[in-house]
């Protein structure tokens, strides 16, 4: 079992994510899309860190959704919350707790 699972419309990330999670990340993410024609959820409420690759990676999903007229709801730990804060990617999404 990997640092990310989809289960119908969320996509959960757990644990440290660095670059090495991209190409799961992107697998999952895509994994997510293409199995759902709503809004989906990207579920990072046991992420402790993440690099500013993945602040890249949600954006891309963002823009891709937008395209489609769907968005994200963005559940986040307290560090994700405050990395998307910083960045003013918590205007671009729906960010709960």
């Amino acid at each position: 079992m990997g640092k990310f699972t989809v289960d119908g419309q969320t996509l959960k990330g757990s644990g440290a994510l660095d670059t090495r999670h991209i190409a799961e990340f992107d697998s999952a993410a895509r994994e997510l899309v293409d199995s759902t024609d709503t809004d989906v959820t990207v579920d990072f409420t046991e992420v402790q860190y993440m690099t500013s690759a993945f602040l890249g990676l949600l954006m891309s999903l963002r823009s891709e959704l937008a395209e489609q007229k769907r968005g994200i709801v963005m559940r986040a730990s307290p560090t994700v919350k405050n990395l998307l804060r910083m960045t003013g990617l918590d205007t671009q999404m729906v960010v709960r707790d």
